[in-house]
């Protein structure tokens, strides 16, 4: 078994850009809930990396080896270079909404860590709509109630609240 446990939490009602993140460690389950602050640093990280590629596209299309082969006459290299360039953009958009969140906001958190709440009690329940299966987990925080949404497998998040449990007996799993 790990020692700790991270796992990304969305907040209900879905549909908020906002990703929590949800730590379980030996007798304690933790919340961080990065500000504006982090979601403006996300945006304008976004909007790099789209300006980087269309400065790339400008710069490839406007060079004179690229006005040499006239590509207007023979469309391959032209759709070639635009498609890698294209290509290149998405994977670069989806590496970002998969993995660069995540890695923004372990970094966040680490550089700012008066953002995270003690988790006082919770209940994991396992939501089923249809096809689609959902992780909920009813969290008390202070004075504040939240319904999170956890990105995991169940079996996981079951050990993490089995790990956040272990010394704590204000918890329930179900």
């Amino acid at each position: 078994m790990k020692s700790r446990y991270r796992f990304i939490a969305l907040p209900l009602p879905l549909g908020s850009p906002d990703r929590w993140l949800l730590e379980s460690r030996p007798g304690a389950l933790t919340l961080y809930m990065p500000t504006s602050g982090f979601h403006g640093l996300t945006l304008i990280l976004f909007f790099v990396i789209v300006f980087c590629y269309l400065g790339a596209w400008i710069a490839v299309v406007t060079s004179p080896w690229f006005q040499d082969a006239e590509p207007w006459r023979d469309l391959t290299l032209l759709v070639t270079v635009g498609g890698v360039l294209i290509g290149g953009l998405f994977a670069s958009m989806l590496w970002f909404t998969v993995v660069g969140q995540y890695k923004l906001l372990n970094r966040y958190i680490r550089k700012n860590p008066d953002k995270r709440k003690k988790v006082d009690s919770w209940e994991l329940h396992r939501v089923k709509d249809g096809m689609i299966r959902y992780n909920l987990v009813c969290a008390k925080v202070g004075v504040g109630d939240f319904r999170l949404v956890v990105k995991g497998r169940f079996a996981s998040i079951k050990a993490a609240i089995e790990l956040a449990a272990g010394t704590s007996s204000r918890s329930s799993t179900r």
